[in-house]
């Protein structure tokens, strides 16, 4: 927690996404959750952009929904 805030995660992205070209890839999938506010930031930060939407659905035992 103390080192939140110094730009560190778009840094080791960039480097990831810098790895990735030296290893000839073509594209990068990256996901998180919509409420992951913070690396939404890192990816914009590094040129990503939102390519669509997806949503998880769980059913819990013993429970129903309508």
């Amino acid at each position: 927690p103390d080192q939140r805030g110094q730009g560190i995660g778009t840094i080791i992205h960039r480097i990831t996404l810098t790895l990735l070209k030296e290893f000839s890839a073509s594209y990068y999938v990256g996901s998180t959750d919509v409420n992951n506010k913070h690396m939404i930031k890192i990816f914009k930060r590094s040129g990503c952009h939102c390519r669509d939407r997806k949503g998880i659905y769980k059913i819990y035992s013993g429970t129903t929904s309508e």
